[in-house]
């Protein structure tokens, strides 16, 4: 098994995503699974078309972390306090 990052568009800095409450397009999440062709079925099962990319989960995507400042969703930081 390998993990991917899904990446969301930037719309979700000014649109809420109908299925992550609060993430934004800053925001990753990671999905294990055996190839990629998998890991874009199990993100479209689990986020229909609501994202953007996938990537492997490599130093090319560490590198795009930290030049575009992405930090992986935690629904817990998401969630409204009020």
């Amino acid at each position: 098994m390998a993990l991917f990052a899904v990446t969301f568009g930037q719309k979700y800095n000014y649109e809420d995503h109908p299925i992550l409450p609060g993430i934004t397009g800053n925001n990753y999440i990671t999905i294990e699974a055996e190839n990629e062709s998998e890991a874009r079925l199990l993100a479209y099962q689990q986020l229909g078309s609501n994202w953007a990319f996938i990537y492997s989960l490599n130093g090319d995507f560490y590198d795009q972390i930290r030049k575009y400042d992405l930090v992986e969703y935690d629904p817990l930081e998401a969630k409204d306090p009020s």
